[in-house]
């Protein structure tokens, strides 16, 4: 990457892009195969109120319309939205002004966290993008290597990928279905889900699809849901239909996947305006 050009025509502009490489280090500009976008790194000082750091990316916005933007910061903001432990004032400030900008963040559930030190370890280093740049920014990681600092070292892929037309193996579990199995498959799928989602015996399957359609209304971590669903499938699955011998030949990838990129994006929006809502009923309730 290159420097930003401090553009020439309008002096206000070039006001905003000098303080942004003097106060925040970096505002750099690239044109690439995906077109222009913008990257910001960015520290957000623990003695500062949050809303500082957040008025100047909200001047970044203003400034990169209609372009691309990923800002790398360190918040010191902490929240259950970038999967940290827990949720802190400052992390509430900044759901709500990523929800309210139209913003994604790109952190992705991880074994490690974005910062360690002898009093602990939390997840304070934020990837954020927004909509010109988001089908762009894939394979967000915390590096496994050791960055000989506090803070742990982010990567992840800029740029379209093709979709994979070479053929590759099914390493999949696959099962022999016939009417019998789906049957019995039906009676597991019931009983897997009632034990999975503690529902006790079911006795009235449409009032059991209501409650699970209500709890996953409802509730702020979507995720969980899906992956109990995913684990009463794959029991009732095992427990109804045999394996299918796996053969070794090399197949088209043909298949859609149960899970896409879009999906990925739409499921952090939906919980993104979940936190949001539950957020202001607690503030009108008087909650802090």
């Amino acid at each position: 990457m290159q420097r930003a050009p401090l553009p020439r025509a309008h002096a206000r502009t070039q006001t905003h892009v000098e303080a942004y490489v003097s106060v925040n280090r970096c505002l750099d500009t690239a044109d690439t195969t995906i077109g222009r976008f913008y990257a910001a790194s960015m520290y957000f000082d623990i003695t500062e109120e949050i809303e500082k750091g957040l008025e100047k990316i909200d001047q970044m916005l203003e400034f990169t319309k209609g372009n691309g933007l990923i800002v790398a910061v360190d918040s010191n903001a902490r929240s259950a939205a970038w999967h940290d432990f827990k949720t802190d004032k400052s992390g509430k400030t900044m759901e709500e002004f990523i929800v309210n900008k139209n913003l994604y963040i790109m952190n992705e559930e991880s074994d490690r966290t974005t910062f360690h030190n002898a009093q602990g370890k939390s997840n304070i280093e934020l990837t954020i993008v927004n909509t010109q740049i988001l089908q762009a920014l894939t394979n967000w990681e915390i590096y496994e290597e050791d960055s000989c600092s506090d803070h742990s070292i982010i990567i992840f892929c800029i740029g379209h990928h093709r979709k994979q037309d070479r053929q590759q193996h099914n390493y999949g579990i696959r099962y022999v279905i016939n009417e019998q199995t789906l049957s019995r498959f039906e009676r597991n799928l019931i009983a897997s889900v009632a034990t999975n989602f503690q529902k006790g015996e079911v006795t009235d399957i449409q009032r059991l699809y209501n409650e699970l359609a209500t709890q996953a209304k409802e509730t702020c971590d979507i995720e969980k849901v899906v992956d109990k669903l995913q684990e009463a499938i794959t029991t009732a699955c095992n427990n109804s239909f045999r394996n299918a011998e796996t053969n070794q030949k090399w197949t088209k990838c043909k298949s859609v996947p149960r899970w896409t990129q879009e999906l990925t994006i739409k499921r952090k929006r939906l919980n993104a305006l979940r936190r949001l809502s539950k957020n202001t009923y607690r503030r009108a309730e008087g909650d802090p």
